[in-house]
């Protein structure tokens, strides 16, 4: 009987980061010359990385097939978290999905209503329950990047 191979989850996030990091690479040729020279360089070691991380996962999966295919065949299936499983990506999807509203509210409701909406609800997610700690979060948030940026740096958020 042979047994399935198995790829170890670093290779695809591995494979997700090289085509993300790959994708903004080729984004940089539409920048002026100075500009594009330093994220040519920036995502070109964020390329380097993800080239060495996918390499370290490839050796992981190697290491884990072997192990596999000497373990007993009687134990049965079992999860392992060096495997790919949606479970392992629910959590980290749920909060760049949070994250991506709130940039997309910061459009249309601008920066301080879509950031005291983010804060307690990010919170929330991620189990804070407390409501003076959500409401003192969120003000000592706003209130000091409104002093800092608007008031110190007299910056003009979105």
């Amino acid at each position: 009987m042979t047994t399935k191979k198995k790829l170890h989850v670093d290779v695809y996030i591995a494979i997700i980061f090289l085509l993300f990091s790959g994708f903004m690479f080729a984004l940089t040729f539409g920048m002026s010359v100075s500009a594009g020279r330093y994220a040519r360089l920036v995502t070109g070691v964020a390329m380097a990385l993800a080239i060495m991380y996918l390499f370290s996962g490839i050796r992981k999966s190697i290491i884990d097939n072997k192990a596999t295919s000497k373990a007993d065949a009687f134990k049965g299936p079992q999860l392992d978290d060096n495997e790919f499983s949606w479970r392992l990506f629910k959590g980290p999807l749920i909060v760049f999905l949070i994250m991506v509203v709130y940039v997309f509210l910061m459009n249309y409701i601008h920066f301080f209503p879509a950031t005291i909406l983010f804060v307690p609800g990010l919170m929330w997610y991620l189990g804070v329950r407390s409501w003076k700690t959500l409401l003192l979060t969120t003000a000592g948030i706003n209130l000091f990047i409104y002093l800092l940026f608007i008031v110190e740096l007299n910056v003009q958020l979105p």
